[in-house]
């Protein structure tokens, strides 16, 4: 297992700078990152997506890069369970706390398969996460 520390400029390689602005707004300092095994649940996650959504994604369950950390320890919101698109965006970073939590996987993977930020109602709130 590697260990990645996510800063902005680490993040300027596979992301834009408005996302490594945004990312700075969201984080205290440095967090490092473990990167991991795909969570336990995240199949059905991306299932449960799928049927919900009426998505056909371009991208693949089997490209994410997953990578664990203490978010909520180093983020400036107390509640930040989970983070697609960094350091790329085949990338999910979920909080060590929430990883086996189906609601915040599923969250984090409708960003992957839509490749883009926001929270649209659709999909989101249709899917209910």
């Amino acid at each position: 297992m590697r260990l990645l520390l996510v800063t902005c400029a680490l993040l300027l390689l596979g992301t834009t700078a408005g996302s490594c602005q945004d990312t700075t707004e969201l984080f205290i300092d440095t967090v490092p990152v473990l990167h991991v095994a795909p969570p336990l649940l995240a199949e059905q996650a991306w299932a449960y997506d799928l049927a919900c959504s009426g998505l056909h994604p371009t991208v693949r369950f089997e490209d994410i890069n997953w990578w664990v950390a203490d978010l909520i320890a180093h983020s400036k919101r107390h509640n930040l369970e989970g983070y697609w698109g960094l350091p790329d965006s085949s990338s999910i970073v979920i909080d060590l706390r929430s990883v086996n939590n189906p609601s915040v996987l599923a969250h984090e993977i409708l960003h992957y398969m839509r490749q883009e930020g926001g929270h649209p109602d659709d999909p989101f709130k249709k899917c209910g996460v």
